[in-house]
């Protein structure tokens, strides 16, 4: 079982007398819910491209560690770049998922986008990215995690 899965477990068993035990995929649901709202012009979820961007990577990081049909619909649209990414041969070898998350970053947070929905769709990708890749990206994806483990055990 990897580490995100036992995290996920821990936050849908504790319940806790706050929020009840809302558990992972609560979470990544309110999350995207939230995000959603937001990008149709909700006037209490007020957004600009940086809010709609980690708020794209919270949802990636907690739907890739619900599992389940939201952790296969994002893990689907977060497989599009690494397999553009994989087409591409610049020599030596195909581009790295971490290179493509690097990318992905990099789409992310720097074009200055008129449409937040950009950002947020970019921000889901790499959070998926980040989930699945190791490294220095399984940092941001700890962080997700503890956070929505110290949520889970309110």
């Amino acid at each position: 079982m990897t580490t995100n899965l036992i995290i996920a477990t821990d936050v849908v068993l504790a319940a806790g007398p706050v929020l009840g035990g809302v558990g992972v995929t609560g979470l990544a649901v309110a999350d995207g819910y939230l995000l959603l709202l937001g990008l149709r012009g909700a006037k209490r979820v007020k957004l600009d491209r940086d809010k709609a961007a980690w708020m794209g990577i919270v949802f990636g990081v907690l739907a890739i560690a619900t599992g389940g049909t939201i952790g296969q619909l994002v893990q689907g649209v977060a497989t599009v770049p690494t397999s553009v990414g994989a087409g591409l041969d610049f020599g030596a070898s195909d581009l790295a998922p971490a290179a493509v998350a690097v990318l992905l970053g990099i789409t992310t947070f720097v074009p200055d986008w008129k449409k937040h929905g950009w950002p947020a769709t970019f921000g889901i990708c790499l959070g998926a990215s980040a989930a699945s890749i190791g490294g220095l990206w399984q940092i941001a994806n700890n962080l997700v995690m503890l956070v929505a483990n110290m949520l889970g055990a309110l």
